[in-house]
């Protein structure tokens, strides 16, 4: 039975999307985390949901990861308008323009109406792009994503399907076998918050200023490296603040509220299902300063011929810079470790329940240094800028 796993499941869904007996639910724990639960009664004992578990297959360590890098890049979308609108450096838009225009279909996270949960969901039009774009730091509910991909897969449609380590590792192993047509392109993942966190905080910033109407975690209104939250309201007020100011990015960032499993991921190292890897080329400035950019660099990580292909695809949209893996992952060294479980995480979530988010930030955050660290920060990057 997959509840073997226990609290070393990454909640990817395989086990769920294999079963022949559909007698297992992703159901949310008491941490808001989802969790398989088994119907007994249904189970037939065929084992499938062990076997597609990426948890159970685990390979190796993270130590072994340069095994699996072709080629690294720094990347810069030539579209302004794109590079500023993106997370990082716009390449995830290009790759999946691309798949679009050839008639594919592209697989990602995308807030809900209400801005309070992340799914995973696909689209055929490029005027739905914006939907996938953009970080979203808490956990995405990958619902039936594995089961559509498979159809689209099945009637010979390209697909580009994104998401984190462990969700690619899930839908490998659901498939069970390699398809010319499949594009999988990792995003580089410190780790997942539940979305019970997200709420928490979100019901805290609607108290003052009305119901969200959006939400971005990756404002670059003052630059990359000083990305923040922004939250606008229906009533036209605005929250707006650096991550080095912003609450929750301090939980997610210090990695109180991660889910168990991201402390010893599964899908980091080796075992990376990917054929891309995105995500920010933090350290640039010294590694390579003539590639920065203010407005966001990615660094892309080519780990197989189908990923390679699909770059070279999209290489007239960007500003493409090979670059040394080693030099470029220095900084980056997420893309291939998990993070450290601190002590406090024991007691995170029991408090999350009984407390206000006032209180939690009182708590596990200095609240002073660091709304007034980012109103520091702001500062002197407004006087950069004016001066």
């Amino acid at each position: 039975m997959i509840d073997v796993v226990g609290s070393r499941c990454c909640g990817c869904t395989a086990c769920k999307d294999v079963c022949p007996q559909g007698c297992i639910a992703m159901l949310p724990n008491e941490e808001g985390f989802l969790y398989p639960s088994v119907d007994r009664s249904k189970c037939v004992g065929c084992d499938l949901c062990e076997k597609v578990c990426p948890v159970l297959s685990r390979k190796s360590k993270e130590d072994a990861f340069y095994k699996n890098v072709r080629e690294t890049y720094a990347a810069v979308s030539k579209d302004r308008k794109t590079l500023s609108e993106s997370s990082s450096g716009g390449v995830f838009t290009s790759l999946a323009k691309n798949t679009l225009r050839e008639g594919g279909h592209v697989f990602g996270a995308a807030f809900s109406d209400d801005f309070r949960t992340v799914q995973h969901v696909v689209i055929d039009r490029i005027e739905n792009l914006n939907d996938l774009r953009g970080s979203k730091y808490l956990q995405s509910e990958l619902g039936n994503s594995f089961s559509q991909c498979k159809a689209s897969l099945s009637k010979g449609d390209q697909v580009l399907f994104t998401g984190i380590p462990c969700q690619l590792a899930g839908l490998n192993r659901f498939l069970g076998r390699e398809d010319e047509n499949l594009t999988c392109v990792e995003v580089i993942c410190h780790g997942t918050p539940s979305v019970k966190v997200w709420k928490k905080y979100l019901d805290h910033v609607e108290a003052k200023q009305g119901k969200t109407k959006e939400a971005s975690f990756r404002d670059k209104t003052v630059g990359w490296n000083n990305f923040g939250m922004k939250i606008s309201s229906v009533t036209g007020q605005e929250l707006k603040e650096i991550h080095q100011g912003n609450t929750y990015m301090a939980v997610f960032l210090r990695n109180f509220a991660l889910r168990e499993s991201c402390y010893e991921c599964p899908a980091k190292g080796e075992n990376t299902c990917a054929d891309i890897t995105l995500g920010d080329f933090w350290g640039i400035q010294n590694a390579y300063p003539e590639y920065y950019d203010d407005q966001g660099v990615s660094v892309v990580v080519v780990h197989t011929e189908k990923g390679k292909k699909a770059l070279e695809e999209v290489a007239e949209d960007l500003v493409l810079h090979e670059t040394d893996p080693f030099k470029s992952l220095e900084d980056n060294w997420i893309i291939y470790k998990p993070v450290e479980r601190p002590a406090e995480r024991d007691t995170f979530y029991q408090d999350l329940d009984r407390r206000s988010w006032k209180w939690i930030v009182n708590k596990y955050l200095d609240q002073r240094s660091v709304v007034e660290r980012g109103i520091d920060l702001l500062r002197r990057v407004k006087r950069a800028v004016v001066g």
